[in-house]
């Protein structure tokens, strides 16, 4: 590893062996063995690149580095974008092969701010000062060889498109839909202007303003939940602000701070956790650490961040939690398996998210079998959810007769 400020970091999901990093002005480093054996990827094949053994790092860049790694999951392709000298932006399309790296110039015209891309691979959007350029075509993407041999350009990518910010601003946060791919939200950093969120439905083309109630401060991510595609998540100078709604006219914004509090955030990322399916929200702050939420998990996902960690989750999955009977009509059974002891809570929610009962309960590592009355409720469908205190844990429904 190297010292100084870091910026990205990725880990492959082709290759969870390598993983990437920057540090500032222009270090970019790769390892293969899980951040061990470090190493400059920075070529001096290529144009305003130096590659010199003695720093390794890229001419030109400025102190923030960013990159994107892009890859094609169903075809085991990965892609490292990085900026150069004179606002190149430059591509490596063989980023997890131990033989020589391929170069090759992707943009001219504008450092890559912010990056995303969409769920398959296809389609990389590039965030800069006044704009979002969109390049399709990765998941066919090949070498072009000349008649040595030699790697001379990436074919089958669409040209480089830029689309205007209406307002303009610099573009510090892109997400994409991850079943949409031309359904994104942009956001702006700085403290002037009027509108910090804009949000495209075909894929960058035409941007509307979504600023509705929102504090004009800057907005340096988003997040687009992949359970709702209206619920959009900001990262913003004053923590994190949610709407339900983003394709209202004036969508309504609230704070989503509760655990995080008004601190600058500057990175959001949903992933999978463990599973497809099981998305999970992090949050990288300035002050305050990483953070995640698993408000937006479907309760029937494991959440478990490991045996060892500081937070106790019950493991749940889908197969492992039964309430029976069900339908019931005076006393249900809940059975799920934890791999600790702990105190929780079970809470019935109706489908308005209304409490309409709660029992403390104490949990054993293992199978947990815990009946429960529901006489004094009324007929209808509810979730029933085991809580610790630090977050909802998963759980699954019941109907009441």
């Amino acid at each position: 590893m190297s010292g100084g400020d870091g910026f990205d970091a990725e880990i492959s999901k082709v290759n969870p062996n390598f993983h990437f990093y920057s540090v500032y002005n222009g270090k970019y480093y790769r390892s293969a063995k899980k951040g061990e054996g470090v190493s400059s990827i920075v070529s001096s094949d290529i144009d305003g690149w130096d590659g010199s053994p003695s720093d390794g790092e890229a001419d030109g860049v400025g102190f923030f580095t960013k990159f994107h790694l892009l890859e094609v999951l169903d075809s085991s392709k990965s892609f490292f974008i990085g900026s150069s000298t004179n606002g190149r932006l430059y591509i490596c399309s063989n980023a997890l092969s131990i033989e020589k790296l391929k170069w090759y110039r992707l943009i001219i015209g504008g450092e890559g701010e912010c990056f995303a891309s969409s769920t398959n691979g296809d389609v990389l959007y590039v965030g800069k000062n006044g704009g979002v350029t969109r390049i399709s075509g990765f998941r066919n993407a090949q070498d072009q060889l000349d008649v040595n041999g030699t790697p001379t350009a990436l074919a089958n990518l669409s040209a480089p498109v830029t689309y205007n910010i209406p307002g303009g601003g610099t573009v510090y946060g892109i997400t994409v839909d991850p079943k949409d791919e031309n359904h994104i939200v942009a956001t702006l950093g700085g403290f002037g202007g009027v509108n910090k969120v804009f949000e495209s439905f075909n894929g960058g083309v035409l941007f509307t303003a979504k600023q509705g109630n929102l504090p004009v401060m800057p907005c340096y991510d988003a997040v687009i939940d992949a359970t709702d595609a209206k619920r959009v998540l900001i990262a913003s100078e004053l923590g994190m602000w949610m709407t339900e709604d983003i394709t209202q006219a004036n969508p309504v914004w609230v704070e989503a701070n509760k655990g995080l509090g008004r601190v600058p955030t500057f990175k959001l990322r949903q992933e999978n956790l463990y599973t497809d399916g099981c998305p999970v929200i992090y949050a990288g702050t300035h002050g305050r650490g990483f953070m995640r939420t698993t408000s937006f998990t479907p309760t029937t996902c494991n959440t478990i961040v490991g045996k060892s960690s500081n937070i106790q989750n019950i493991a749940f999955d889908a197969k492992s939690v039964k309430i029976s009977p069900n339908p019931a009509s005076d006393i249900a059974s809940i059975e799920f398996s934890s791999i600790a002891e702990q105190k929780a809570s079970l809470v019935i929610y109706n489908t308005a998210g209304a409490v309409v009962k709660r029992e403390n309960i104490q949990v054993s590592e293992g199978i947990n079998k815990y009946s429960f009355n529901i006489d004094q409720i009324n007929p209808g469908n509810y979730f029933v959810r085991i809580q610790n205190a630090n977050t909802t844990l998963g759980g699954a429904k019941l109907i009441v007769q």
